[in-house]
């Protein structure tokens, strides 16, 4: 690495992979030496491991504190993350229940609530837990009930969620209904059928590390200092923001999961829990590493379908150096049966024209609104998720035991009336889990395995209609 060791701070024709070389060895060193030593530990003596690290919530933040980020979570039991603060919208969530069913594991975690400040109210903290539970997290747990805020105590990340918070009346019908809502998605495989990218290689390939702040939080951190740096990660994070928006739901794919994945009849399919994906998107993918690139290469020549957001030319990287330093790289991926989209808007509508949705909203709100698509292009850990707020309705599709079931929330402070049809074989069931009633719901069926129903959503509320598939 010494006489290269330039190339991590200067660009010349060889940075692309010494970067990809350094960020890829120091990955693997934190997920080898640290999480798996503890991981292998747990499942000698029986127990499972659970934790989260810093900066999760985008590509600068993850690539500072730790390379990449997913391939921690192979390592974790329960992988999980740190969400603090009282908005929601960001994609924390999303990046470690991805990473989570990519290696099989159907438990994920979140540390929540923390930091809220003492005005934290029962219905934020509802609106929070369904934001959570829809973008795939299935085990809460709260932070924290503190012994007592006496003195400096009361500023330590409040509030308390024991005696000392206002709405403690409400906490044991909360966790009652946080307990059925685990109970009804854990061990529920994602219904999705898109894959995104996570383009953590093409970032490093243009990141300049700062040196002068060693941790920071959200608008006191450093600015992402390459232009390119910058925009690879807004705009990772705003098409993930613009499907979400628009209920296209996804699971992202991280290159250290590409064993995970085989092709099979035109399907990217997960050896572990058997779900598959018919379309992937690559946002700014400018380094794809090798495994990944036969994987896709694999994928489109069985009928599968590629969306490149922008058109670029993909150089492919090998493992433990195979590259050679060389410019040339390994061998191309083949771009030339992509779709390519010049703009965000256009890569969404790529993906929505080819969703294997199985449900349609006829009547009523079917999409949300978030008030941060992006975050700045600063390096930050950890980001107090203040001011983000979700309004609409989020619809989220699983199948677990041989039923579909599709989660109805509602972010607005108003009822909401939808009517929706549904690909289910039998009359469907309505799940609250507020309450723990299941009800039958009134269905028509309009066609072999479609059923057409009302649903009246309660304001800031989640309901769950099961069916048979």
């Amino acid at each position: 690495i010494l006489p290269l060791l330039h190339l991590l701070l200067k660009k010349g024709p060889e940075s692309y992979t010494v970067r990809y070389d350094y960020f890829d060895v120091v990955s693997d060193l934190l997920a080898e030496a640290t999480f798996k030593q503890i991981y292998d530990w747990c499942e000698v003596h029986g127990i499972r491991s659970i934790g989260h690290v810093l900066g999760e919530e985008t590509l600068a933040s993850q690539a500072r504190f730790n390379g990449d980020i997913t391939r921690i979570y192979r390592y974790l039991h329960i992988p999980s993350i740190d969400h603090l603060g009282n908005g929601l919208g960001s994609l924390d969530a999303k990046i470690c229940s991805s990473s989570a069913h990519n290696y099989g594991k159907l438990v994920v975690g979140s540390e929540s609530f923390g930091a809220s400040g003492w005005d934290m109210t029962y219905e934020e903290l509802v609106k929070i837990s369904n934001w959570l539970y829809q973008q795939g997290i299935n085990h809460v747990v709260v932070h924290a009930f503190y012994y007592s805020i006496r003195g400096e105590r009361q500023n330590d990340w409040p509030p308390s969620y024991f005696y000392q918070w206002h709405d403690w009346g409400y906490m044991k019908p909360y966790a009652e209904m946080a307990a059925r809502m685990s109970a009804v998605l854990q061990g529920a495989v994602n219904d999705s059928h898109l894959l995104v990218y996570y383009p953590v290689e093409s970032f490093w390939a243009h990141f300049d590390p700062d040196f002068q702040t060693q941790t920071c939080y959200y608008k006191e951190g450093p600015e992402i200092r390459d232009e390119k740096a910058r925009k690879i990660d807004h705009d990772f994070q705003y098409l993930c923001s613009e499907l979400l928006n628009r209920n296209l739901d996804f699971e992202l794919l991280g290159a250290d999961a590409a064993d995970c994945f085989q092709v099979r009849k035109g399907k990217l399919v997960n050896i572990h829990t058997g779900a598959w994906y018919n379309q992937i998107v690559l946002p700014y993918v400018e380094l794809l590493p090798a495994a990944v690139a036969d994987l896709l290469n694999r994928f489109q020549a069985g009928g599968g379908r590629i969306i490149q957001y922008p058109e670029m030319t993909v150089k492919v990287v090998g493992k433990h150096g195979e590259h050679q330093h060389s410019p040339a790289l390994l061998p191309c991926f083949c771009e030339s049966g992509c779709l390519a989209a010049d703009t965000m808007q256009a890569a969404a509508d790529l993906c929505e024209t080819n969703a294997t949705r199985p449900f349609r909203v006829l009547k009523g709100c079917s999409s949300l609104m978030r008030t941060n698509m992006a975050y700045p292009g600063r390096l930050h850990d950890p980001y107090l998720h203040d001011g983000e707020q979700l309004y609409g309705v989020g619809i989220t599709t699983y199948i677990k035991e041989g039923e579909r079931i599709l989660n109805f929330t509602n972010y607005n402070e108003t009822e909401e009336l939808l009517l929706v049809e549904a690909e289910l074989s039998g009359v469907p069931a309505l799940y609250n889990p507020e309450s723990g009633r299941v009800l039958t719901l009134e269905a028509d069926r309009t066609a072999p395995g479609i059923y057409r129903f009302s649903l009246r959503l309660p304001p800031n509320r989640a309901l769950f209609v099961i069916g048979d598939i």
